[in-house]
């Protein structure tokens, strides 16, 4: 049963608020799979802690304050809350509570669906929306799992559909034109790689706005392959990347896109050299796909040309920002 610490009661309606919306928002107003995935939460999440706002720990401070991590197998949430903070913050404390609770959701909900393949001899499973890679002995390799790019850019994504909630607008324009009341953090800058690779993707046409809107969830895998994969299956990604990339192309691009998160993160704008191999191997990857379909006739022509053209325009504001 999860434990819960926090400093008054704006704090508790914090977690409330936090938890309330990311299930609506993830799992659609389905309350019979809400009701089960609470219990699952209250199995796997060991302890939530709101600390007073600017109360540094040790893994507390103004670079970062609040983080979701996982320790023997268990699932903890800390962050500053309302405490000690301006009235000014609230909309910022409210988008950092979301944040976190958005990893800590990704992690039980891809772990449901937990499996281990094996490419190259490195043997792949999920672990809190990215994807780890291990040795046969169960160690990780390298420095840590592949996918950072994606899940924290992403994480943000649905953080600012909630609190804006215009999901198509967030999806198909650029984050200058959001308008957010929350700080810009240094993810924004990358969205727009991830709203290209989430256009490459698509299955249909759809508005993703009436379906939330009708009570269902954006994150259906007959939606979109990767926003599916992104929360409750990120080898899924893997798998449909590599069956036009080849095997292993997915963990490679997630290297690259890796390297430049970390790269420039503190940058005010990406080097056009570093991008633009990135955006190569996605018009690679939509391409072959398309032409798949198209070959196969596994979706119709009219709905084609719609992704195409959804395509496009977040392609053009791809390289408006970037070139």
């Amino acid at each position: 049963m999860t434990k819960y610490y926090y400093e008054c009661n704006l704090d508790k309606q914090l977690i409330i608020n936090s938890f309330n919306k990311m299930s609506s928002f993830i799992l659609g107003n389905n309350l019979e799979l809400i009701e089960a995935f609470k219990k699952e939460f209250n199995r796997r999440v060991e302890m939530i802690r709101i600390y007073p706002n600017g109360k540094e720990t040790k893994t507390l401070n103004y670079k970062r304050p609040g983080r979701c991590f996982k320790k023997n197998d268990k699932i903890y949430i800390e962050m500053w809350g309302y405490k000690n903070v301006f009235e000014k913050q609230y909309d910022w404390l409210e988008y950092q509570g979301i944040h976190e609770f958005t990893h800590c959701f990704i992690d039980i909900l891809s772990e449901l669906k937990n499996k281990v393949i094996v490419k190259n001899n490195i043997y792949l499973s999920n672990n809190m929306g990215l994807i780890a890679e291990k040795d046969e002995n169960g160690n990780l390799i390298n420095q840590h799992y592949y996918g950072k790019l994606f899940n924290e850019t992403m994480i943000d994504l649905i953080c600012i559909m909630i609190n804006n909630g215009q999901i198509d607008k967030i999806l198909n324009t650029n984050y200058v034109n959001w308008h957010i009341k929350v700080n810009k953090t240094s993810y924004l800058k990358f969205t727009t790689i991830t709203r290209l690779f989430i256009a490459s993707f698509a299955n249909t046409s759809i508005n993703y706005q009436k379906i939330y809107q009708k009570g269902f969830s954006i994150f259906n895998g007959k939606v979109n392959d990767f926003l599916y994969g992104i929360i409750f299956n990120p080898l899924y990604i893997d798998e449909k990347f590599d069956f036009f990339m080849g095997n292993g192309a997915y963990r490679l691009f997630c290297e690259q896109l890796d390297r430049l998160f970390i790269n420039n993160l503190n940058a005010k704008k990406i080097d056009s050299n570093e991008v633009k191999e990135i955006f190569n191997i996605i018009e690679e990857f939509f391409y072959k796909r398309i032409n798949y379909y198209l070959e196969n006739k596994l979706i119709e022509d009219k709905i084609l040309e719609e992704i195409i053209k959804n395509y496009k325009i977040v392609k053009k504001q791809f390289i408006a920002e970037y070139f």
